[in-house]
């Protein structure tokens, strides 16, 4: 789960495989987006513009555009891809992997 900078919305990663969009103010959830797998772990950037998505199964990290609710990019990242932490600004992630290493991704 990870919150926008105001806490006003919520977004949920699950391992059923959908991205949740939650208004935390009128309790109001956007339609699920799908996945490619199931989820393990959610970051949004600290503009709030994108969401990036842990899929262990595949490998991948799934980035989406938060304001049009579509997937932009999959980077593939190899292992199995956990957390993630964004720089300051927003643009190095570092991805945390159960295989024993982390990837930054720009």
């Amino acid at each position: 789960m990870a919150l926008n900078r105001k806490g006003t919305r919520l977004y949920v990663a699950n391992e059923a495989g959908y991205l949740d969009d939650i208004n935390l103010r009128s309790g109001q959830a956007q339609p699920s987006i799908p996945l490619r797998g199931g989820a393990f772990g959610i970051g949004v950037t600290p503009d709030d513009g994108q969401a990036y998505v842990t899929i262990p199964g595949a490998g991948l990290v799934q980035v989406f555009a938060l304001q049009t609710r579509t997937l932009t990019k999959s980077i593939d990242v190899g292992g199995n891809p956990r957390r993630i932490a964004f720089s300051q600004r927003g643009h190095i992630a570092a991805v945390t992997n159960a295989a024993g290493f982390i990837t930054f991704v720009r």
